[in-house]
């Protein structure tokens, strides 16, 4: 009776361990599964999981930068000429062929962008972006510069939430150790709509977009 008692016991035991068995190799698959979805998660994705440089944007001397090349007709005085007209600069100065200047803070067209209100950081949908702006003169290009990127509360938009009333975008974006810049600037539509709207600020008439920074 003790034998058979013992064998049963036995059986018993070595079901249990074997459905244990199966219930971690299982875990195991799940797990493996969901590896394999976040791999082709992000290589089906647009955003890299650390960068040096994406929409025109990089890391110089730990302050996130913006830089794209246009060609263009226009001399220096010309173009600062438009940059005068177009009301969306102050501070405008020109020596040696290089503009210096302010961005006024202006409301960013997250909807030119392709986004709505609710997918847009609230620092850019509630808030007026401004930044220190440089452009660089030469021969049918030129190319801008932009960083000291700040946002500043736009108080006849704001809808009563709590937002910061200004700041430096750098200190919501910051750089990871090996100085990229971190990835949810980009996962957060951040990056393409600054892009699409810098980019827009500076498409004057008879100029284009090349951005060769190599033949610069």
């Amino acid at each position: 009776m003790k034998r058979i008692t013992t064998l049963i016991a036995l059986f018993t035991i070595g079901m249990i361990t074997r459905a244990r068995d199966n219930d971690t190799t299982l875990v195991l698959q799940k797990a493996d599964s969901l590896v394999v979805k976040t791999e082709i998660q992000a290589k089906g994705s647009p955003v890299p999981q650390e960068t040096d440089e994406y929409y025109n944007f990089s890391n110089v001397d730990n302050v996130l930068t913006w830089k794209k090349v246009f060609t263009s007709d226009y001399t220096a005085e010309e173009l600062k000429t438009k940059m005068e007209q177009s009301n969306r600069f102050k501070d405008i100065n020109l020596q040696d062929n290089v503009i210096t200047a302010s961005l006024n803070p202006s409301q960013m067209d997250y909807r030119g962008a392709g986004y709505d209100y609710m997918s847009t950081p609230m620092y850019i949908s509630q808030h007026l972006v401004g930044s220190d702006v440089t452009v660089q003169v030469k021969e049918n290009r030129f190319r801008v510069i932009m960083n000291a990127i700040y946002y500043q509360m736009n108080s006849d938009i704001n809808m009563g939430y709590v937002s910061i009333p200004k700041g430096s975008i750098d200190s919501l974006n910051s750089f990871t150790k090996n100085g990229s810049i971190k990835k949810i600037f980009f996962n957060n539509h951040s990056a393409e709509i600054l892009d699409y709207n810098f980019t827009k600020i500076f498409s004057f008439p008879k100029n284009n977009i090349i951005n060769d920074e190599e033949d610069w």
